[in-house]
Parts: C-alpha cells; structure tokens; sequence
C-alpha cells in the first residue's frame, strides 16, 4: 500500500465536496488524508438571491443525486460564505484534534442534510456544544494555515477547481470521482482518473461595500448595475 500522503482541498459550500467527504468517510479513508478547508467562493452570502447562482446551486445537485445516489444530501438553496466556518475548523483541529473530524462532518451535515446556514456563528457554537467541544475563542492570528492552504490550492495545478486531491508525488485529480479511482489513488497511489468527474462551478460575485446618503442608492445602483459584483449600501460607519 502507498505510504503518500493524500491532501485534499474543499470547501464547504460545494456540493461534490460533501459526497467526496462522505464517500471516504463511507471507505474509511478519511483518516488517510489530509483535509484543508478553503474558500473557492470567498464573496459567497447565505442572503444572496441571485438567480444565475441558485439555478446553477439546483444544476449541481441534481448532478449529485446522479453521480452519487448512495448519499444522502438535499439542496440548501443557499451559498453561505464558509470563511467563519473554515475557522472554526482550524482552531478545533489545533486545540483539540480528537474533535476536529467530527466537527467537520457535522458542519457539512448541517448545510447538506439539515439547510443551516453554517456562516451563522450560532450555529457553529451549538455543533461545539453538541459535541462537547470546549467553547472557541477567534484569534485572527491562528488563520495563518488557511491562508497558505488557500494560496497553495490557488497557486497549484489545480485550476481553481473543488475537489481537488494531490499527493507529495505531484499527482494530482480534480472533480468528484468515482470510489474506485479514489481507493486507487488513496491506498495504492495509482491516479486512474475519472474522465467523467464534476466539479464546483459556482463563482461567487464580488461583494462591495459602499457608504452613501440613503438618497444616493437608486442612483448608484443604476451606474454601477452588472452581474459582476453585488453592492451592499450602508448610510452608518458602524454597518461596515
């Protein structure tokens, strides 16, 4: 059996990234990885309700239900924004990791399974609690790790693309892939891909703040309309 080192690369807002989890977790291969969490969408908001973007969320898990029909999933019909999420899971795993694989599991069961929008701290504090995990305190300097997480995967030969597996061999699949091209690649170190893969299509737009009179939205709104970003207008220095 190969001794490599698989890492995996996942965000918690995509769909195949939850079979992908459930599937080796199904296989007892999640403790053969290495799973790190990073944001292929980092402009993501629960309360967005652009059309473009739910048909596209609706498009994706009706995929899944085909490539996967042994795993149970729903579609949330939100796209939370996971950085919080993300977080959460990178200080359990520094603190206490006997918890950490549970926590994310939990995390992605919570949005697949039960249509909670997992950018609610509340939510994350009531899975802590849930599972016995002794309460968080947010350090901004514990992100350290998820930003390297997130420049290796950006940077790599990944294509910007959800699942994404690697070994220290610089093998490399992308997409969701069936269970035996993961055993192969996990256990035996053998990367027979499957062509026929999916993976996470949603671009999130980018989000800008903007300070303005309450009179001055219509207008801005008018110049600045495109599907590029969204606008979120705020008349006080303390709703930034």
């Amino acid at each position: 059996l190969s001794n490599t080192k698989t890492i995996v690369y996942a965000d918690f807002n995509c769909p195949f990234c939850y079979v992908l989890h459930q599937r080796l977790d199904n296989l007892g291969l999640l403790n053969k990885v290495e799973w790190r969490v990073i944001q292929h969408a980092p402009g993501a908001n629960s309360n967005s309700k652009d059309p473009k973007q739910l048909e596209l969320l609706k498009t994706e898990y009706q995929l899944v239900l085909k490539r996967a029909p042994e795993i149970k999933i729903i579609n949330p019909n939100i796209i939370p924004n996971t950085e919080l999420a993300n977080t959460y899971v990178n200080i359990i795993a520094g603190q206490q990791p006997d918890k950490a694989a549970a926590f994310r599991k939990k995390i992605y069961q919570s949005l697949r399974l039960d249509s909670l929008d997992i950018s609610n701290e509340d939510i994350l504090k009531e899975a802590c609690i849930e599972l016995e995990i002794t309460p968080i305190i947010l350090d901004k300097h514990l992100s350290s790790s998820l930003d390297a997480w997130q420049q290796l995967w950006m940077h790599g030969d990944f294509d910007l693309r959800i699942p994404a597996l690697s070994n220290l061999q610089g093998e490399v699949m992308l997409g969701l892939q069936n269970v035996k091209s993961l055993n192969d690649f996990i256990s035996l170190g053998i990367a027979n891909k499957d062509e026929n893969s999916n993976v996470c299509g949603f671009k999130a737009k980018d989000r800008i703040d903007i300070l303005c009179l309450s009179e001055s939205k219509s207008i801005l709104d008018l110049v600045a309309e495109t599907d590029s970003f969204e606008l979120f207008f705020h008349s006080k220095i303390s709703e930034l």
